[in-house]
């Protein structure tokens, strides 16, 4: 997969083996796992299997989460991109999901909403996307604002785990529309 985009001061990137480190470092912090369900990683081994499974969707779906770095110095932030989901979830069958996870030390820096904007425009415009789901746990406040942003749209509230979440959308004629704004 070749995708490679950039906003003003990141670049999206597919995800690599020596991301393991960064990915460690970010998923083995218990604050960035609070809404995720304590799937911490043991070692950057467990990373790198992470890392391989994106690394099957690009080939496999053509799509998937893209490593976040600085453009002035290339260090790893964490990650954002779409995800094709074909496990049925939330009476969806096959759906784009949106995601992003950031190392926690540069949260609260508009990277989330920046990288987002960038992989949702390649979803609409060069992947001809027509919805784009994002779910997050309830208690996420800092996720739903970020969905909030970037025009997601309330569809239902589900329970999993012992958890609620809520899911929401983004359809390509609400970001066509809000491009036009």
């Amino acid at each position: 997969m070749k995708i490679h985009l950039e906003t003003e001061r990141l670049i999206l990137r597919p995800v690599e083996s020596r991301d393991a480190q960064g990915f460690f470092i970010m998923d083995s912090n218990r604050e960035v796992q609070r809404y995720l369900g304590d799937n911490i990683p043991r070692n950057a081994n467990d990373s790198l299997k992470i890392i391989e499974m994106i690394q099957a969707q690009y080939r496999e779906h053509g799509v998937g989460r893209l490593a976040v770095t600085l453009k002035k110095n290339g260090s790893f932030l964490g990650w954002c991109g779409l995800k094709k989901a074909i496990t049925p979830r939330n009476g969806y069958e096959e759906y784009y999901d949106l995601g992003y996870r950031f190392q926690e030390e540069h949260w609260a820096r508009g990277y989330a909403t920046e990288s987002s904007r960038a992989v949702l425009a390649h979803g609409f415009e060069q992947l001809e996307l027509i919805e784009v789901i994002g779910e997050f746990d309830t208690e996420n406040q800092r996720s739903a604002h970020v969905l909030q942003k970037l025009g997601f749209r309330f569809l239902s509230e589900f329970q999993e785990n012992e958890r609620t979440y809520h899911w929401t959308h983004l359809t390509r004629d609400s970001w066509t529309d809000s491009l036009a704004l």
